[in-house]
């Protein structure tokens, strides 16, 4: 009887340490309650969860889909391009064969101005006047005429004096014809003092104008510039010629060399 009292007490003795030693190390884990938290920022890490075979499945073909696109349109745009430069081609070539089938009928069909500078020197008088005609194939309409005649010192084509005011002529319409306009249009005379500076290559006369007219076509503009080089050498010769002005400066240095090595020589 006394064995199995002990016993129970010893049993009881230890269940008490047992359940006392569990509440120790509860309480020594829990942080008192007047602690106070730490300082600074609390680093927390999310870990996104893992995607499903479904949404990796679907996010690979969105990706797909967009390349897809961007090659189709990229190559859109290079078949436009392409196109587009093919249509250009085409056009061009067209233009230049309307262009050229344009100038062939208006070659055949058309109106077209002849106007000449007639000039004679004589010993002691220059005379100069304008021809016109129109040898082309249809009646030109609207032709209008300006000139202007001044002369000019030699060799810097400093202008000296107009001839005469500015002279002009219109005609309505001209009929095709290779004969000229009966007639000088227009002429006038150099007294003889300018017709020796002519004959010295001191001076030139120019004649400068326009043309317009209506050719069939619609209207026509032509530039007229011409310059006379009239000299005579110690020995005899002379040149009497006509040039176009933007060729005159060039004929002009040749003829003053020969003139020099001629004159030089006699």
């Amino acid at each position: 009887m006394g064995v199995l009292v002990a016993y129970l007490l010893g049993i009881l003795t230890a269940i008490k340490h047992e359940h006392h030693d569990r509440d120790s190390d509860y309480n020594s884990s829990r942080p008192p309650k007047d602690q106070p938290f730490p300082n600074g920022h609390l680093n927390v890490t999310c870990i996104p969860p893992s995607p499903s075979k479904e949404e990796a499945a679907e996010k690979k073909k969105s990706k797909r889909r967009k390349a897809i696109t961007f090659w189709v349109q990229i190559g859109s745009l290079v078949v436009l391009l392409v196109y587009a430069g093919f249509t250009i081609l085409i056009w061009c070539a067209m233009r230049r064969a309307n262009e050229l089938t344009r100038k062939q009928l208006e070659a055949t069909t058309a109106a077209f101005l002849r106007i000449e500078v007639l000039h004679s020197l004589q010993k002691e008088e220059a005379n100069f006047g304008l021809s016109l005609a129109n040898p082309g194939h249809a009646v030109a309409r609207n032709v209008s005429v300006e000139f202007i005649v001044t002369i000019r010192s030699l060799p810097d084509e400093r202008v000296i004096k107009s001839v005469s005011p500015p002279w002009s002529l219109t005609i309505p319409e001209m009929e095709a014809s290779p004969s000229p306009v009966p007639g000088e249009l227009y002429a006038f005379n150099l007294s003889s003092q300018e017709v020796q500076a002519l004959k010295n290559t001191e001076e030139t006369v120019r004649l400068e104008g326009k043309i317009t007219y209506d050719n069939g076509f619609g209207k026509q503009v032509r530039s007229i510039c011409t310059s006379a080089l009239l000299g005579e050498f110690k020995d005899g010769g002379n040149v009497d010629t006509l040039y176009n002005c933007s060729e005159f400066k060039s004929r002009l240095a040749l003829f003053l060399a020969e003139k020099s090595e001629r004159d030089r020589k006699h």
